[in-house]
């Protein structure tokens, strides 16, 4: 397995992978996703591709691309209760379910962390949705712990 930066040419296996993230995404929360224009798609990967804050990696397999991580490099500045921060958050992963525990996800995260120590940054973050306990279990165990919990109250 190789992890490179995505390019161009790469867009319809993004878009491949990513059909398998929404899919599971739409199976956990039907009421707030939906299916994916693919021409919209096309052009949100093709943009987020030029963004300069913005890394999308890919893992490769021979010439197949079997996994994909999308890192945003973030500045917050502080303010009156917080200090300002400079990390890198994971905005998409995902792994071809054919090739998942073979080690992709971590090959990909070892070249976010050499994105962020390149940068001089020492925190990587993410979101995960709680329903979503196999990608819980694959984020614990590549040490990623949880430090903020959001909830919400569904009104009638």
């Amino acid at each position: 397995m190789r992890v490179r930066e995505a390019v161009s040419e790469d867009i319809p296996d993004l878009m491949r992978l990513n059909a398998e993230v929404q899919a599971l995404h739409i199976e956990l929360f039907p009421e707030r996703f939906k299916e994916t224009d693919r021409t919209a798609l096309r052009e949100w990967f093709s943009a987020l591709l030029a963004e300069e804050d913005t890394r999308c990696l890919v893992a490769t397999s021979d010439s197949d691309v079997i996994g994909y991580v999308t890192a945003r490099f973030v500045t917050r500045p502080g303010h009156v209760f917080r200090n300002p921060e400079r990390y890198v958050y994971v905005d998409q992963i995902c792994v071809a379910k054919t090739t998942r525990r073979k080690g992709v996800a971590k090959g990909l995260f070892a070249a976010v962390r050499d994105l962020a120590r390149k940068a001089g940054l020492t925190r990587i973050a993410l979101d995960v949705w709680s329903a979503n306990t196999n990608a819980k279990k694959a984020f614990a165990a590549l040490g990623f712990e949880t430090y903020n919990e959001k909830m919400e109250l569904t009104l009638d």
